[in-house]
C-alpha cells in the first residue's frame, strides 16, 4: 500500500469489525477519505447512495425498496466508485480481517471479482485462520476462485525475531 501511494496511485484501506455491526464497514472506511473526490461526481445518484451509507446525508433515494434491492444498489454504487477512482490510475483496496466480513461485504467482493473484474484495481483481503469464522471465508474465496481471478497466498505468523525487527 505504501509503495502504491509513493508511486502516485490510490491506496484505500478498511478493516472488518468482529461485531459486524455495520454492513460494508471495511469498504466504507476505505472510501470515506475520497468521498468528495471530483472523479466520483459523474456517479450522480450512486454517489448520493454512498454519501447516505457514510452518514453524510439523511435520506437515500429508494430507501423504501426491499432490503435486498437496496443492498444490490449499494454494491453497484461502491463498485462504480472504485471504477471511477481508477480513472487516474490503478487503485489498491485493502480489506483487513475478512474473517469477520458481513454478508454484504462478501457480496461486494464477489461483485468486484466478477462484474467489475476489468477495472484497474487490486483488491487485497487479509484474514486470520485462527478465528472461528475463517473456514467459511476460506471456502468463499476458494469458490470465488473457480469463476474469478483470485489468488490465495498463505502467510504464517511472524516469528519473535521478525516482530523485534518490525518493532
Amino acid at each position: 500500500a505504501n509503495r502504491v501511494r509513493q508511486g502516485g496511485d490510490e491506496s484505500l484501506f478498511g478493516g472488518c469489525d468482529r461485531t459486524a455491526a455495520v454492513p460494508l464497514r471495511a469498504v466504507l472506511m476505505a472510501l470515506e477519505p475520497v468521498i468528495e473526490d471530483p472523479r466520483l461526481v459523474p456517479l450522480g445518484s450512486l454517489l448520493d447512495d454512498l454519501r447516505y451509507l457514510l452518514g453524510h446525508v439523511a435520506h437515500a433515494a429508494g430507501s423504501d425498496e426491499q432490503l435486498d434491492e437496496r443492498a444490490r444498489r449499494f454494491t453497484v454504487a461502491i463498485g462504480a466508485a472504485l471504477e471511477a477512482l481508477t480513472g487516474r490510475g490503478p487503485v489498491v483496496l485493502i480489506v483487513d480481517d475478512v474473517q469477520w466480513a458481513d454478508r454484504s461485504t462478501l457480496a461486494l467482493l464477489e461483485h468486484l471479482a466478477t462484474e467489475r473484474s476489468q477495472i484497474a484495481a487490486l483488491v487485497v483481503c487479509t484474514h486470520r485462520d485462527t478465528e472461528r469464522e475463517s473456514e467459511s471465508r476460506e471456502r468463499f474465496f476458494v469458490d470465488l476462485g473457480r469463476t474469478a481471478p483470485v489468488e490465495w497466498m498463505a502467510l504464517g505468523a511472524l516469528q519473535p525475531d521478525e516482530i523485534r525487527v518490525l518493532a
